[in-house]
């Protein structure tokens, strides 16, 4: 089934999404942080470490990134968003991609995640 959406739309979740990824990889190193005091105290484990601050800092730059990009599109362009949806398997997430549903950041999506 074609599902059109507005490309600025998905975008703009995608960007949304990458943010509130960074933020709550921020919030997760301040939690942490105690214990990667002790673990940074072992070379071994350093890289690690700071892999954890990049990966923020990676996901806040293309954040903003798509955001800015978003600016260029023209606001009618629409594609056919069905096959790349069908392969993200969160239905909240799905929602807030097509613009369906606006969901507040950090807010419970209610999709239960066991591993």
């Amino acid at each position: 089934m074609d599902n059109p959406t507005r490309l600025v739309t998905i975008l703009d979740a995608i960007a949304e999404e990458l943010g509130d990824l960074g933020v709550e990889l921020d919030d997760l190193q301040t939690t942490l942080s105690p214990a990667m005091f002790e673990i940074a105290k072992n070379a071994d484990y350093v890289r690690n470490v700071q892999t954890l601050d990049l990966m923020s800092q990676r996901l806040s730059a293309i954040s903003a990134f798509v955001f800015s990009l978003n600016l260029s599109i023209p606001r009618n362009c629409t594609v056919n968003s069905s096959p790349a949806l069908d392969e993200v398997k969160l239905s909240a997430l799905v929602l807030r991609l097509t613009g369906t549903e606006q969901v507040a950041a950090h807010q419970s999506s209610g999709d239960l995640d066991l591993f």
